[in-house]
This record gives C-alpha cells, sequence and structure tokens, in this order.
C-alpha cells in the first residue's frame, strides 16, 4: 500500500493524467443528458488504473509510438 501512495507523488505523469480522466467521467455525467453508466464506469475504471500506474507505461507508450515508423501495431 505504501508503494501506491509513493507512486502517486513520483509518478506525477499518470497521476495528472487519472485525475483528468476521472474529473471528464464526473463531468461526463452531469453534462451529457443521456448519460450511460456504462461509459462512466469504464472512464472511472480507467482514470483509477492511471491513478496508481508507474511513469513507466507512459514512457512506454511514446517510445512504442516513436519507434512505430511503418506504423503497424
Amino acid at each position: 500500500m505504501k508503494s501506491n501512495i509513493k507512486n502517486i507523488v513520483a509518478g506525477w505523469k499518470t497521476t495528472l493524467l487519472g485525475v483528468l480522466i476521472i474529473a471528464a467521467s464526473i463531468a461526463y455525467i452531469f453534462i451529457v443528458e443521456e448519460s450511460k453508466v456504462f461509459q462512466f464506469a469504464i472512464l472511472l475504471i480507467v482514470g483509477i488504473g492511471f491513478l496508481f500506474a508507474p511513469d513507466t507505461i507512459v514512457d512506454g507508450l511514446r517510445s512504442l509510438i516513436k519507434n512505430n515508423k511503418d506504423k503497424k501495431f
């Protein structure tokens, strides 16, 4: 548990991304009149996942995009 709390402060990129996704999911519920709970739940789960994820995930995705010259995944 302590490593998760430590990661929130040390891994600020994914923490910020997680907070933004959580805020967007909450705003989605209030702004969209015909909002779907399933979409809110998926955004919330992804946001919480990014909240506790290490920054190496973002660095890995960035290097994957940079090294993908032929646009094939």
